[in-house]
């Protein structure tokens, strides 16, 4: 059964069963992943994912269901435990059906070429990276990861206040970790991914040359010195400190006390040269959608804007609380997740500054360009952090040698307010479930660094 013929059965049934309000929520997805060792195919994946998410307005009361089978035999089974579950509800604080908008961003970011490239065409490319990358350089002594996905969704949220929206995307991501090793030494390692929406646009061997180079540049590392130092962050490790950081910035998170920036809106809370934006929908990335998963326009707003904070980031029940609207920014993780508060395009916009120009700015000190702990050597509240990290040295204002195994420390909100300058080479990593994040590289401006 088709999902349109499945909401209008669904629709016409919950308000003959005394619904007064109600709302389909209808995810799909399929993936496929392959992954390549020696030259074969270790594992591979086909995937689907989905199903009906169903939320009413029964007897004053909002009751919840879902199911995985889009089937009409499924219509009554989810009225009957809607119903069910509204009568012993005890939260009064539901989340409200939105009517939708006048008008929605065009986001087309659904690619029919991809859509159509055959199972054995993708291995074949997965198996290209690595055979690319086993033949630069004598020193590789291993491909420990090669690994070729595609994935496509959809989603249809419609509802009985006149909302019916839908947006279907697809993309495909690839990766590959290599070691590295010189006579003598001891191994090191090369990551490199890459994510779009047109494998035209992905090359095999390009990939592999950024792997190996990246661990070769690893070999002979030492130690740095313990000492508070200029610290550059390579477009890669921004993104990733940014966004662990990124829930401060939720409205839900800042009216239950857990963020620092309680009554900061309009403040000075960052370095001028700091702009964040966060974007539904930029032409050619993945993460782009016309709508948040309560079906509320996405929009593009600077969050901070030259240091100046300028808005948190709301889903429906949080903007209600503020009395302001929804920023586009609720999403459900999954077909029976809570609504909560997500990113869209979430990023550091970038300058007209160069990476060499950044570097010379630093003068001396270390370039990160590894980050750990992420998820242990953060405290999302205080805004304090402390990851293991590897990188160059900076001397003269260009890369020295590698450094590893040292604790980069420091507090998000001093540094926002330290940060000297940022590049011009915005990178986006591949989109997670609750946004897609992006930086430059940025001069934070001195941190501390444990080693040696």
């Amino acid at each position: 059964m088709n999902i349109q013929d499945f909401k209008a059965a669904l629709f016409e049934k919950a308000s003959l069963a005394g619904f007064t309000a109600f709302e389909l929520y209808y995810p799909s997805s399929d993936s496929f992943r392959v992954k390549v060792f020696g030259g074969e195919i270790e594992e591979f994946t086909n995937s689907h994912g989905g199903g009906v998410a169903f939320r009413g307005m029964y007897g004053g009361k909002m009751g919840y269901s879902s199911t995985e089978r889009v089937e009409e035999s499924e219509i009554q089974y989810l009225l009957d435990a809607a119903t069910a579950n509204a009568a012993v509800i005890e939260d009064t604080d539901v989340e409200p059906l939105y009517a939708g908008d006048a008008k929605y961003p065009e986001v087309a970011v659904f690619n029919e070429k991809l859509a159509a490239i055959s199972v054995a065409d993708k291995c074949g490319l997965a198996k290209r990276v690595e055979k690319a990358a086993l033949a630069l350089d004598k020193r590789v002594i291993a491909a420990d990861s090669t690994i070729l996905g595609t994935f496509e969704s959809e989603i249809v949220i419609a509802n009985s206040k006149g909302l019916d929206v839908s947006h279907r995307t697809n993309g495909a991501f690839a990766a590959i970790m290599v070691r590295v090793q010189e006579e003598g030494g001891e191994p090191k390692v090369g990551l490199e991914q890459w994510v779009g929406s047109d494998l035209a646009d992905f090359f095999p061997e390009t990939l592999a040359k950024t792997a190996v180079e990246k661990g070769l540049a690893r070999l002979g590392a030492s130690k740095a010195h313990t000492a508070k130092v200029n610290i550059v962050f390579d477009n890669e490790t921004a993104s990733e400190l940014f966004s662990a950081f990124a829930p401060n910035f939720f409205a839900e998170n800042v009216q239950k006390g857990f963020s620092l920036l309680v009554g900061k809106r309009g403040e000075q809370i960052a370095s001028d040269v700091i702009t964040i934006r966060d974007d539904g929908y930029i032409a050619g990335k993945l993460g782009s959608k016309p709508f948040d998963s309560e079906g509320v326009a996405t929009q593009n707003k600077a969050v901070i804007e030259n240091g100046i904070l300028k808005t948190f980031l709301y889903n429906l029940k949080s903007a209600e609380k503020d009395g302001v609207t929804s920023t586009g920014n609720g999403y459900k993780r999954g077909l029976t997740g809570a609504m909560v508060t997500g990113c869209g395009l979430f990023y550091i916009q970038p300058s007209d500054i160069g990476f060499d120009s950044i570097l010379g700015a630093a003068g001396e000190g270390i370039l990160i360009t590894s980050l750990d702990g992420l998820h242990a050597g953060i405290n999302a509240v205080s805004g304090d952090f402390s990851l293991l990290a590897g990188g160059f040295m900076i001397h003269g204002g260009k890369i020295g040698a590698p450094v590893e195994q040292m604790v980069v420390s420091g507090n998000f909100y001093e540094m926002l307010k330290n940060i000297v300058q940022v590049g011009s080479d915005l990178r986006f990593n591949a989109p997670p479930g609750d946004g897609t994040f992006g930086a430059p590289c940025v001069f934070a401006g001195e941190l501390s660094i444990s080693g040696e």
